[in-house]
């Protein structure tokens, strides 16, 4: 009986450090997006999500070639984006997973600084063992004053 019980033990300790494991994968794979977006890097962004992911930003219907557009409009510009997420809740079943976070940039556009917060959520899906983002949706938050 101890045997069994320690077994069970045991399955449920590796159970959570996979788990945790695929929270930190998926994690990650949002900041790496937000850093490639700071670095103005298509190639890394484009890596990170599934060939036909969408964003629904503040009721606007984007994807991969929005965001080539938008990324071009800042060639030739001084540009910087510090970004901070602050991740709410991953919850992750089988090969899908989705993601509720706060996104703060503090962005630098030709010497004009602002700060953008958003509370966000995205759908990622496992594809040959790599997490990709299958779907954002972004909510401009309202500053504080």
């Amino acid at each position: 009986m101890k045997k069994i019980i320690l077994l069970i033990v045991l399955l449920h300790e590796i159970t959570y450090v996979f788990a945790q494991t695929d929270v930190s994968a998926v994690n990650k794979v949002i900041t790496d997006y937000f850093e490639a977006i700071s670095a103005n890097d298509l190639d890394i962004q484009k890596q990170l999500t599934t060939e036909n992911y969408i964003i629904l930003e503040n009721g606007v219907l984007w994807n991969h070639d929005t965001i080539v557009v938008m990324t071009n409009r800042l060639k030739g510009r001084s540009f910087k984006r510090i970004n901070q997420i602050d991740f709410i809740r991953t919850e992750i079943k089988g090969n899908m997973a989705w993601v509720a976070y706060y996104n703060t940039a503090d962005m630098t556009l030709d010497a004009k600084q602002r700060r953008v917060s958003w509370l966000e959520s995205a759908v990622l899906i496992r594809e040959r063992e790599t997490w990709r983002i299958q779907l954002l949706h972004s909510t401009r938050l309202v500053p504080k004053t």
